[in-house]
């Protein structure tokens, strides 16, 4: 069994001391946070999760720091800290519930990995609650809302097409191609921006009357989703354009000398937005891809499925009527004209 000495610090470090290495008087210096970086990978957690607890924690410490005027350790972390600092969140800060939940979530993981590397004998913040969030419907995109997208992407490929005349490689046409295989990609499969970024060109399967793609979503659990007509048409036409590159990403730069990353795929989707007058973000595609699939009748089972939830509580997120149908639901019983 290691001695495990504290050190104070911003680094928050912790020095472990193995038997042998006592014999030969080498220290092995391990932050606290590389070392809960590396259970939560352990445990499998996604790079977005990751960064989201690392960011939590060092949230905590330094609300901890200010308070207490002592660096935090593990073994100064009680319930009356961990209640403080849910006071803290909604009081002082004012954050939302998903956000004051988010940061209490990112302090729960500290707990059970101190208490794993036995710098904590319980975990005092087991009898935290967490805010009770109401349940309200994701922002999708209403009907008109995708019609005007699509209009908007297809339009600037039909502009791009007419510049181009024979040249099928011209910077303008690639970029409009491949943005319109994006929008039309993302609101027909409901993939995540990072499960976009992602793709791969062998991802992809394209035949004449059926097609798929295949993804690893969170936690590393793959899925396959069917591609309808209309995503294998754009991805089609990307890919008979898509520059030769030694990158096999599915979306590259006009030049192919890059993949595109998640922030990029982001910009473009905002851009197109701009273009057809629709304020829009990558997740309200996902959210309208849901959202169609519930009003057409296809069970909840499936729609989980094909948007990787892991449980059927997120996916009925998509059967709560959304502000603008309460809106006109009021309307309908108001009495003046």
């Amino acid at each position: 069994m290691p001695n495990i000495a504290l050190e104070r610090g911003l680094m928050m470090s912790v020095t472990i001391v193995t038997e042998k290495q006592q014999e030969s008087k080498v220290l092995a210096l391990v932050t606290y946070e590389d070392s809960f970086r590396g259970w939560l990978e352990e445990k499998d957690y996604s790079d977005c999760s990751v960064r989201l607890y690392l960011n939590g924690l060092n949230d905590f410490r330094q609300w901890f720091e200010d308070n207490r005027g002592l660096s935090l350790e593990p073994t100064l972390i009680v319930p009356l800290a961990v209640k403080g600092y849910r006071r803290y969140l909604l009081e002082d800060r004012k954050l939302a519930p998903r956000s004051v939940n988010s940061y209490l979530a990112a302090v729960r993981s500290f707990c059970r990995w101190a208490m794993d590397a036995e710098l904590l004998a319980g975990d005092p913040s087991s009898g935290i609650k967490g805010v009770k969030i109401t349940d309200i419907a994701p922002r999708w995109l209403s009907q008109q809302e995708q019609y005007k997208i699509l209009t908007a992407a297809q339009e600037r490929v039909q502009i791009a097409e007419l510049k181009a005349g024979d040249e099928v490689s011209t910077p303008g046409l690639l970029r409009a191609r491949r943005d319109r295989a994006i929008i039309v990609l993302m609101l027909n499969t409901g993939l995540r921006l990072s499960e976009v970024a992602g793709l791969r060109t062998s991802d992809i399967t394209v035949k004449p009357r059926s097609g798929s793609v295949k993804v690893v979503g969170k936690g590393q659990k793959a899925r396959t989703v069917p591609l309808n007509k209309d995503a294998r048409e754009a991805l089609s036409a990307w890919v008979a354009v898509r520059p030769e590159s030694e990158d096999d990403s599915l979306f590259t730069s006009q030049k192919g000398n890059g993949p595109l990353g998640a922030r990029a795929i982001a910009r473009r989707v905002e851009y197109i937005g701009k273009r057809a007058g629709v304020e829009i973000t990558p997740h309200m595609l996902r959210h309208s891809l849901a959202k169609n699939m519930v009003d057409e009748g296809v069970s909840l089972d499936r729609v989980g499925m094909a948007l990787g939830h892991a449980s059927l509580d997120t996916t009925k997120r998509y059967t709560l009527p959304s502000e603008a149908d309460m809106q006109s639901a009021l309307e309908r019983v108001a009495w003046s004209d």
